[in-house]
């Protein structure tokens, strides 16, 4: 759970909201080794619906903004 949170702030710091991610386990605990800014969702079944339910989604949101901007600018 802590090493998820961990992967989160990284993807926003990098202003990602979709990516991937390579790490091994250490003794230390996990390591990140690459970050990857299209990944592939070949292992993942439900991956591309995912993916193209977070684009809709986020081209929706930045629409309303930009909506509640123009009304608020009238």
């Amino acid at each position: 759970e802590r090493f998820k949170r961990r992967i989160i702030r990284l993807g926003r710091k990098f202003g990602m909201s979709i990516f991937g991610l390579d790490y091994i386990m250490t003794e230390k605990g996990p390591y990140i080794v690459d970050i990857n800014d299209f990944p592939s969702f070949r292992s993942i079944p439900e991956g591309v619906s995912l993916v193209s339910d977070h684009i809709y989604n986020s081209i929706n949101m930045r629409e309303t903004y930009r909506s509640v901007l123009i009304r608020a600018k009238s």
